[in-house]
């Protein structure tokens, strides 16, 4: 009989090591105190009513980097058969930057995802690549900016069943933010939500 209850005390350990392991109901419900919601549209031609958006897991403190006006010209890699665009200094510490909050965002679009902006310090060193975004803010205001090539859109689809969609950010065409709501669970925190942008017909909670 012991050996029974040893072996079950070990089954049950090994499923819940299992389950932190490889995603438990806790780590793959999770969902962030601020449900941002709107429309999503990639180049190769889906539409998605979406929510839960977020850049990389944040909503906010999202840094990207000014595009800089005096560039060299687009060059074609025969290699990769894509448009490159030489960067003289390292974005990341020559370049100004700007700090996204999604609450401030209505628009957000990768016009020229076959043009890469690349960085090299040196011949066969680590290449930076970075895509050009057009970004529309709520107050009208337009800004082009620099981010990481492999940054990817994490968003849920709106549908009967609700789907966790992760999009590149080189498939991304046109993302539009249409309001954000506050989750129940945040109303104790120190996190600020504007009940006028809470316009979203449908609940999405």
């Amino acid at each position: 009989m012991i050996y029974v209850l040893i072996l079950i005390s070990s089954l049950f350990s090994l499923h819940t090591i299992l389950s932190t392991s490889f995603g438990s109901s806790t780590t793959k419900d999770f969902k962030q105190p601020i449900n941002f919601f709107g429309q999503l549209i990639t180049h190769q031609g889906q539409e998605y009513t979406v929510e839960n958006i977020s850049i990389q897991e944040k909503y906010k403190d999202i840094i990207m980097y000014d595009t800089p006006v005096q560039h060299g010209e687009a060059i074609i890699n025969n290699d990769t058969k894509q448009l490159e665009i030489k960067l003289e200094q390292n974005p990341t510490t020559d370049f100004a930057k700007t700090t996204i909050k999604l609450e401030d965002v209505k628009q957000i679009e990768v016009p020229s995802p076959e043009t890469i902006w690349i960085y090299q310090k040196k011949e066969h060193q680590q290449k930076h690549e970075y895509l050009e975004l057009k970004i529309t803010y709520q107050d009208k205001l337009k800004k082009s900016l620099l981010l990481e090539r492999k940054t990817e859109i994490h968003c849920d689809e709106v549908t009967a069943e609700s789907q966790k969609k992760i999009i590149p950010l080189s498939a991304l065409k046109k993302l539009t933010i249409e309001g954000f709501v506050c989750r129940p669970e945040t109303k104790n925190q120190s996190i600020t939500c504007s009940p006028e942008k809470n316009n979203y017909k449908k609940s999405l909670q």
